[in-house]
């Protein structure tokens, strides 16, 4: 009778053990890239046009609300996620907020700040 007893538990944790890995491979369906990352940019090019769109208004309105960079007249262009600014600005101080104030936005994937120059 004991053998029985044995053979029963074994089956039973080969049960459990079957059941949680089939619990575990349906957890591990691949993500859907045309909904999120940078696969979004190729497949759905009217959601990253629109939140292109919001990350330049977004920024535009915090260079706005700040003392300093609102009297810069910084251009802001963006592009895949990629915010490139542009203008003449009063000193590299400036330059570097206006740079620090684009990095710190959530949507923005890198700025570019090449067409940014300081007045020396």
């Amino acid at each position: 009778m004991r053998h029985w007893h044995r053979a029963i538990r074994g089956l039973q944790g080969l049960a459990a053990a079957m059941l949680c890995g089939a619990a575990l491979a349906g957890c591990a369906k691949p993500a859907d890239p045309s909904t999120s990352g940078p696969e979004a940019s190729t497949s759905r090019p009217d959601v990253v046009a629109a939140n292109d769109g919001k990350l330049k208004s977004d920024l535009e309105a915090k260079f706005k609300a700040d003392p300093v960079l609102a009297k810069a007249g910084i251009k802001v262009e963006v592009k895949d996620g990629r915010v490139i600014l542009s203008g003449q600005v009063a000193g590299t101080d400036v330059k570097v907020k206006a740079e620090d104030t684009a990095r710190a936005m959530p949507d923005a994937f890198g700025v570019s700040a090449e067409g940014l120059v300081a007045k020396q």
